[in-house]
């Protein structure tokens, strides 16, 4: 591995953690007044844009953010772009649908996470921690808009299994009630 590699991995490296590093920092504004989550939101996505190997960010329903100032961006260190499959890049945008969700009206929230799932569905394996989360959150927005869905329905509805038939196991005690 040549010298100009190593260091460009190292780049990557520290900049995936200030994303990490910023992601986290920016789920503390969850608590703070809508306006404050809005301005955190867009900041989050100028972030994303700046950060991560251009991709239609329209397309996931994120908010769009103000056109940055050349001469900001200027006085920031530059960082190597990060692929948009990269686990801090996933994380940061899902803090920024957060952000931004938590600004909409409760009925408004499923048809964005759905479209930040479609986003990442397609460029993250389908076992992703990261994915599995987003589509939680799809369910989660759906089930507080009043949705019924089947999906919903059977996740609100379906009884829990009992140990024996969760271990595919024993034949339940026909003397036990439950």
């Amino acid at each position: 591995m040549t010298p100009e590699a190593v260091l460009a991995a190292e780049e990557q490296v520290r900049a995936a953690a200030r994303l990490g590093g910023t992601s986290q920092a920016l789920r503390v504004l969850m608590d703070r007044s809508p306006a404050q989550q809005q301005r955190a939101s867009l900041f989050a996505m100028s972030l994303l844009r700046a950060m991560a190997v251009p991709a239609d960010w329209s397309e996931a329903g994120l908010p769009e953010p103000p056109q940055a100032d050349p001469s900001v961006s200027a006085d920031q260190p530059s960082c190597p772009p990060l692929p948009v499959d990269h686990r801090a890049v996933v994380l940061l945008a899902l803090t920024a649908m957060d952000l931004h969700a938590a600004g909409l009206r409760i009925n408004e929230r499923p048809g964005h996470w759905e479209r930040l799932a479609r986003f990442f569905a397609g460029r993250l394996p389908e076992t992703a921690p990261e994915l599995l989360r987003l589509r939680g959150r799809v369910l989660a927005a759906r089930t507080d808009a009043g949705g019924t869905s089947p999906e919903v329905s059977l996740r609100s509805t379906a009884p829990a299994p009992r140990p024996a038939e969760a271990a595919g196991g024993a034949e339940a005690n026909p003397a036990d009630p439950a």
